[in-house]
Protein backbone atom coordinates (compact mmCIF):
# COMPACT_ATOMS: atom_id res chain seq x y z
CA UNK A 1 0.00 0.00 0.00
CA UNK A 2 2.79 2.34 -0.96
CA UNK A 3 0.43 4.96 -2.38
CA UNK A 4 -2.12 4.93 0.41
CA UNK A 5 -3.09 8.53 1.13
CA UNK A 6 -1.69 9.97 -2.09
CA UNK A 7 -5.02 9.57 -3.87
CA UNK A 8 -6.79 11.54 -1.14
CA UNK A 9 -4.15 14.26 -1.32
CA UNK A 10 -4.47 14.41 -5.11
CA UNK A 11 -8.25 14.79 -4.82
CA UNK A 12 -7.87 17.59 -2.27
CA UNK A 13 -5.39 19.39 -4.51
CA UNK A 14 -7.65 19.05 -7.56
CA UNK A 15 -10.57 20.43 -5.55
CA UNK A 16 -8.38 23.37 -4.49
CA UNK A 17 -7.45 24.09 -8.12
CA UNK A 18 -11.07 23.93 -9.29
CA UNK A 19 -12.17 26.18 -6.43
CA UNK A 20 -9.39 28.61 -7.37
CA UNK A 21 -10.65 28.76 -10.96
CA UNK A 22 -14.13 29.52 -9.66
CA UNK A 23 -12.71 32.50 -7.74
CA UNK A 24 -10.90 34.01 -10.73
CA UNK A 25 -12.38 37.02 -12.50
CA UNK A 26 -12.74 37.36 -16.29
CA UNK A 27 -9.45 39.20 -16.72
CA UNK A 28 -7.54 36.53 -14.81
CA UNK A 29 -9.18 33.72 -16.77
CA UNK A 30 -8.56 35.42 -20.12
CA UNK A 31 -4.87 35.80 -19.23
CA UNK A 32 -4.46 32.07 -19.78
CA UNK A 33 -6.69 31.79 -22.90
CA UNK A 34 -6.84 28.04 -22.59
CA UNK A 35 -7.85 26.56 -25.93
CA UNK A 36 -8.71 29.99 -27.27
CA UNK A 37 -11.76 30.19 -24.99
CA UNK A 38 -12.36 33.58 -23.38
CA UNK A 39 -14.63 34.37 -20.47
CA UNK A 40 -17.94 35.91 -21.45
CA UNK A 41 -18.47 39.63 -20.93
Amino acid sequence: MRHKGNKDHARQYLKWEIDLLNKMDKQEINFFKIGGINAES
